[in-house]
């Protein structure tokens, strides 16, 4: 069995993109833990650690001493737990994270190696970006009527796709967006230190986006980035509170800038926030991607 030293792993750094998306494309998982501008932006929270292991991109998170389902070629439950074994000998917990439902239900020999657990909380939300544009189904009616009004308060709204030229007016609207929030919540300030990585490396990470203008001022934007063969993330997206109808907006205008490069919109978790859960669902996603962690059994 190979060694595996986690001493020798190595951070996250802009260099390693290609390495990472390379990896991900042979997977081409929708979990939106396997994206590149993710793992980067985030890695100053969790402390993302990699290496490679017999061509599987091996990614363990520091913070939560968790390890996410290894990345290339396809891997079975027995070298899944392998993996974890090492883990294990090197005083880690050996867990695994983000094993998607397809790979669950496709390797029933999985249980003999790894207790399974669910968690609510981190489900993904799934649209159809063509569902999302049209906003077409009584569901969606009520949005589709703050959109109509959005559009006849302010009729000379542009929409804008994010150059480097457009940041400092997504750096200036963001600040300005979390001081009138006034909340010490920790996860909006975790966010905050995201968005600043995602700000300063915007076009080495591939990123894209919009921004909602009006009279030459942003109002709204989102910042998203391909995530497999035919889903988009969005990583962030923050609205006016003063304009009524700017958060559909910006949730619209976006699914018809990503229809035609995309079949779903993946928009992420709600992590257990009440009013995030609420608003996801109102939008009628698709299916809700549910994901498992594993841990390791104790072999005799």
């Amino acid at each position: 069995m190979q060694k595996l030293n986690i001493n020798d792993f190595n951070d996250i750094r802009i260099s390693d993109r290609e390495l990472f998306e390379r990896a991900f494309r042979v997977s081409n998982m929708q979990c939106c833990e396997y994206n590149f501008p993710n793992l980067f932006n985030w890695d100053g929270i969790y402390k993302m650690k990699w290496a490679l292991y017999r061509d599987w991109l091996v990614i363990h998170n520091i913070t939560e001493d968790i390890i996410l389902m290894p990345q290339g070629k396809a891997v079975s439950p027995a070298e899944l737990f392998e993996i974890s074994e090492l883990f294990i000998r090197e005083g880690k917990s050996g867990r695994m994270e983000q094993a998607c439902e397809n790979y669950v239900s496709s390797h029933p020999d999985l249980k003999e190696f790894f207790t399974l657990e669910t968690n609510d909380d981190t489900g993904e939300y799934i649209y159809l970006s063509e569902k999302l544009s049209s906003l077409s189904g009584e569901k969606l009616h009520k949005k589709k009527n703050l959109i109509s009004q959005f559009i006849r308060n302010n009729p000379g709204y542009k929409v804008i796709p994010i150059k480097p030229e457009q940041l400092k007016d997504c750096m200036d609207f963001n600040e300005k967006w979390y001081e009138e929030k006034n909340n010490t919540d920790h996860a909006l300030a975790d966010e905050k230190t995201a968005m600043s990585s995602a700000f300063k490396y915007y076009s080495e990470l591939g990123m894209e986006g919009i921004g909602i203008y009006n009279a030459d001022t942003m109002i709204a934007f989102s910042m998203f980035s391909r995530q497999n063969s035919d889903t988009y993330t969005v990583h962030f997206e923050k609205a006016s509170k003063t304009v009524k109808g700017t958060s559909q907006v910006i949730n619209w205008e976006t699914a018809k800038y990503l229809k035609e490069k995309c079949r779903y919109i993946n928009r992420e978790q709600d992590l257990g926030d009440p009013g995030l859960r609420q608003a996801k669902l109102s939008y009628a996603p698709e299916y809700i991607l549910k994901s498992y962690s594993l841990m390791p059994k104790i072999r005799k």
